[in-house]
């Protein structure tokens, strides 16, 4: 998908920046932000930015460049790191490069994945611009994994959660109360305790009877880990959102809950704050499309209503949702 239109900042008041279809940053002052720099640099699309930031402040960029049509996705995953000095040169550190995502832990460690659900570990001190420097490639997923995520809690335990059709689909039949038909895909998760080494078995997280997309993590107070993702049916669309809960660092997961149903919700994000408190957005498509939201104060045993947002979002990857230290709420939307 190439970026349309603006991206949408919300931090309590709303900013509208322009944005071409190339990857920019901006490092804030508090309260402002700087010109956005051109990171990728290239005359080819840029798609699907994440960053990460170690505890000396360095910032690690990774994108999906397009250099051709191969297969209808990008085909170079590219990397670029700023310090103190500035801007790396950008490298491409690997062949596949659709949906990104990267995140360093407290040793200086840079965990990456990558659709469908490919994983690469390399050493900040160890060039990790260059191709060499990150490990062979791991395959977390068993067949036709998509919508990879990935995330390092404080301990440094990484989480890698994706949706997959694994074993399940050759037992799912349609039926009338609109369920999913054979070859349906599930929510499934995995976790590594060494830096990315070994990885545990994989856990499903969502019910049988109904399909499961686009999962996203949290990681709270106590050990908690929230899960949330869109359940579709046969005709494979979203007809709810439901929610996970696991209470010992993701080992075990107590039983998924739908949260909003009804047809016309996915790309659904969860974050926790400093009090505890779980916020979830979704993009709410329809007559009326928009942003949803509902939060909770007890672990997602009861939620508030649903708030509505109306904007025109172009469409799937529209949205960025996170917190800061002060608890405020920030929001970055793709508009038409």
């Amino acid at each position: 998908m190439r970026l349309l239109g603006a991206l949408l900042v919300m931090l309590g008041s709303m900013l509208l920046v322009a944005s071409p279809a190339r990857v920019s940053a901006q490092t804030p002052e508090p309260g402002t932000w700087s010109a956005p720099e051109n990171v990728s640099e290239s005359d080819t699309a840029s798609l699907y930015p994440d960053l990460a930031v170690d505890s000396a402040g360095k910032v690690y960029v990774v994108w999906a460049e397009w250099n051709s049509d191969h297969d209808g996705r990008a085909d170079k995953l590219m990397l670029r790191m700023k310090d103190a000095e500035g801007w790396s040169q950008a490298n491409d550190i690997a062949l596949t490069a659709h949906l990104p995502q990267i995140e360093v832990d407290s040793a200086g460690r840079l965990h990456l994945i990558s659709s469908p659900a490919w994983y690469s570990g390399a050493w900040a001190q160890d060039e990790p611009n260059s191709a060499w420097a990150w490990s062979k490639p791991t395959n977390l997923a068993w067949r036709d994994a998509y919508w990879p995520r990935l995330l390092v809690d404080e301990s440094d335990r990484i989480f890698a959660v994706f949706k997959d059709t694994m074993q399940y689909d050759q037992d799912r039949t349609i039926s009338d109360a609109r369920r999913c038909k054979a070859g349906c895909s599930g929510v499934y998760l995995t976790r590594s305790t060494d830096g990315g080494d070994a990885w545990m078995k994989v856990t499903r997280l969502d019910t049988p009877d109904l399909d499961a997309s686009e999962p996203y993590l949290a990681v709270g107070q106590n050990d908690d880990v929230f899960a949330i993702w869109a359940d579709d049916d046969a005709s494979e669309y979203a007809v709810a959102l439901s929610f996970a809960r696991s209470s010992d660092g993701g080992q075990t997961w107590e039983p998924p809950v739908q949260l909003a149903d009804g047809e016309n919700r996915d790309n659904a994000q969860i974050v926790v704050d400093s009090a505890g408190r779980l916020h979830v957005i979704w993009r709410q498509k329809g007559e009326t499309p928009g942003i949803g939201y509902m939060r909770s104060s007890d672990d997602g045993k009861t939620w508030t209503r649903e708030e509505l947002l109306e904007a025109p979002i172009t469409g799937a990857y529209s949205l960025g949702f996170a917190v800061d230290a002060a608890d405020t709420l920030h929001l970055v939307v793709a508009l038409n």
